[in-house]
């Protein structure tokens, strides 16, 4: 505001001490003055009813779409609120839990995301600097197809929270750069971690915000931000000591591959696709072109050009999910309208592919609720008649545990919606490890009753209404291995040459609180992966009647014969009983055969 129209609004409501106001002002800057500000809330009036009508559509959609798998997997994390899980930190429990204590279902569930996503549009918007123009900034952004679940849409995922924190981290960013503020550090210190504590990919929000200023290590109030986040960030790093760093070695190491061409592929093709098939061009163009004018500019640039290219080179590591890079989509929002609104021509194109843009996502929508594709060709087919399933499958368990194999979003879907209290997971070689396996309810199934879905020593089998095959088995004398494990000191490679035999000493440890007797069928093996497909198991040793007791360890010495054919493999020393695959007791290890 100007300081004539403040001295207007002086005289006005001190008119008893100022009696004359001053024509001029008072026939042309009063009233452009109040136009101005009409105009004003008027664009605010039009801003927060699309907000809501956007928080209306995503509350009926999570309240008339079934979970996916992975919001199923989430939604037990909140049964078990914890401060660090197997995947992800604890941040989308914590927001499940507080929505599911209101409403017993999927509008519960995913409620405070559905809250979070409205919330970031908003931020989104406050972040664009100058020529706000609140249709193009919805054409943009409703034309997105990331912005429909992992931005700012309903899905119950840790995206959202991480998105919602990183807006807000760059509000508070943006804020720091124009004044030095010891208040604004330590909410930047604060939002950092909560932004880590949604999910890990925050690091890189972090890693490029201050690389594109260093210069901000010259203020004294900078240390408060690294100081604040280490002192919040100890819970859960305490949490990963305890269970030895389980989500590093997952996402560092197990994810790891032998490179494909097609993951690199795959990576570019599918940010085209995510950012809207119609409009990703136009978006990305004006996003990467944009001169950084500014500071704040400079550091959307960075994280948005860092966060492509660090998963670009994760393709040579291994598969990129789509949506790890939901979190550019922040700066590549602000950097494109910010292009866009200074060209005619960017703004017709994004104007003409506006419409069957929308029309799609109408579709898509509505697809998520309704079965409108036949199964077998359904990409969306997670989102419809697991309900049903999870009954299909509790009808035949005869009361039975139900424990299923190498799936974690086939027991969480089977509890939510039949509201049992167990289901389990159990994970061998050809699958991997996840947090059914921290939570070790395989001790509460020993000598138990259970139903097994995906045995090797099938009673029967059934085609479910989603279309899956299970082969299943009642046994009445559980017993499982897949939490013991087998040490083998001074061994994190082998060399040798074909069909040569090495000597491997292990260490076999019990860690529950009960003892473990062996039985016919019981037995250790030798599986080697050779990149491709797994090469016939061998056995190493028998385990007939061999004791082991209660927090106890037991040591063996095995002959083990390397592979024929010279190559590069991967050797699983595994515990295997009679219907199940081999577990994963022992780390990996790397073989060459030469």
């Amino acid at each position: 505001m100007k300081s004539d129209d403040i001295n207007i609004f002086k005289y006005i409501i001190f008119g008893s001490k100022y009696i004359q106001l001053d024509c001029f002002y008072y026939k042309h800057m009063l009233p452009n003055f109040i136009k101005n500000l009409k105009l004003q809330l008027v664009h605010n009036r039009n801003l927060y009813f699309f907000l809501i009508v956007w928080f209306v559509i995503n509350l009926i959609q999570s309240a008339f779409t079934e979970l996916a798998h992975d919001e199923a997997y989430y939604w037990m994390y909140s049964r078990y609120l914890d401060w660090g899980y197997f995947d992800h930190p604890p941040m989308i429990a914590v927001l499940i839990k507080f929505g599911y204590s209101l409403f017993k279902n999927e509008l519960g569930v995913r409620l405070l995301t559905s809250v979070m996503g409205t919330f970031t549009l908003f931020m989104l918007y406050q972040l664009i600097e100058v020529n706000r123009n609140l249709k193009v900034f919805i054409m943009l952004c409703v034309s997105i197809v990331l912005m429909h679940s992992h931005i700012a849409g309903f899905l119950a995922i840790p995206d959202l929270p991480v998105i919602f924190f990183a807006t807000l981290f760059f509000i508070l960013i943006k804020k720091y750069i124009e004044k030095d503020n010891m208040i604004t550090a330590l909410l930047i210190g604060i939002t950092s971690a909560l932004m880590l504590y949604s999910k890990y990919h925050g690091i890189l929000i972090l890693t490029f915000t201050f690389s594109a200023h260093i210069k901000f290590i010259k203020r004294k109030s900078f240390w408060i931000i690294p100081l604040v986040l280490i002192v919040l960030m100890i819970p859960h790093l305490s949490w990963q000591i305890e269970n030895h760093f389980p989500s590093f070695q997952y996402h560092l190491y197990t994810r790891s591959s032998i490179y494909k061409i097609g993951y690199t592929w795959n990576y570019i093709y599918s940010q085209l696709l995510i950012a809207g098939p119609l409009v990703s061009i136009l978006i990305f163009y004006n996003a990467f072109t944009v001169k950084a004018e500014n500071i704040f500019n400079r550091i959307l640039k960075f994280n948005l050009t860092g966060i492509y290219l660090f998963f670009l080179l994760m393709s040579f590591k291994g598969r990129v999910e789509a949506h790890w890079t939901a979190i550019a989509f922040i700066p590549l929002i602000v950097l494109s309208y910010k292009k866009i609104i200074e060209s005619k021509q960017s703004i017709f194109w994004l104007k003409a592919l506006f419409i069957p843009s929308i029309i799609g996502f109408i579709f898509i929508r509505i697809w998520m609720v309704y079965e409108i594709i036949p199964a077998k060709i359904n990409p969306a087919k997670e989102l419809h008649n697991w309900d049903k399933w999870a009954y299909e499958i509790d009808s035949l368990s005869n009361d039975r545990k139900v424990v299923f194999v190498n799936s974690f979003q086939r027991p969480s879907k089977f509890c939510f919606y039949t509201g049992a209290e167990f289901s389990h997971s159990l994970n061998n070689i050809y699958y991997r490890k996840n947090q059914y396996d921290i939570w070790n309810f395989e001790n509460i199934l020993q000598h138990d009753s259970v139903f097994l879905v995906s045995s090797r020593t099938p009673d029967d089998s059934i085609i479910t209404v989603v279309g899956e095959k299970y082969r299943f088995e009642y046994i009445d004398n559980f017993k499982s291995y897949c939490n013991l494990i087998i040490e083998i000191p001074g061994i994190k490679s082998i060399r040798a040459k074909p069909g040569e035999k090495k000597i491997l000493h292990l260490n076999i440890i019990n860690p529950r609180n009960q003892d473990i007797s062996f039985s016919n069928g019981d037995k250790i093996v030798a599986t080697f992966h050779d990149g491709k497909k797994y090469l016939k198991r061998g056995t190493l040793m028998q385990l007939n009647d061999i004791f082991i007791p209660a927090m106890g360890s037991k040591k063996f010495m095995v002959d083990l014969e390397m592979p024929l054919k010279s190559d590069e493999y991967s050797l699983y020393i595994s515990i295997m009983t009679r219907n199940q695959s081999p577990a994963l007791n022992a780390n990996l290890i790397g073989v060459s055969v030469e």
